[in-house]
């Protein structure tokens, strides 16, 4: 993940961020928020929305669709 001019990681990633993160488009970011899956800040004034997604709700979005390993070698 890039980091920002401190040398750390973000706390809000952007959704062309999150959507290169997640390997998907987007689009698929979009409707992921839209449907109310995905956490995010809106840093925007009025009717002007600007999304950001926090950095632990990513990673807690990651890790709730986590799939047990099958290691398969019984």
């Amino acid at each position: 993940m890039a980091t920002d001019s401190t040398g750390l990681e973000p706390a809000l990633l952007r959704i062309r961020q999150v959507a290169d993160r997640l390997q998907v488009s987007v689009s698929t970011v979009r409707r992921l928020i839209g449907a109310g899956r995905l956490a995010v800040v809106n840093i925007g004034s009025g009717t002007y929305k600007i999304y950001r997604v926090p950095v632990a709700d990513l990673e807690a979005f990651i890790d709730e669709r986590k799939q047990p390993s099958n290691s398969g070698g019984s």
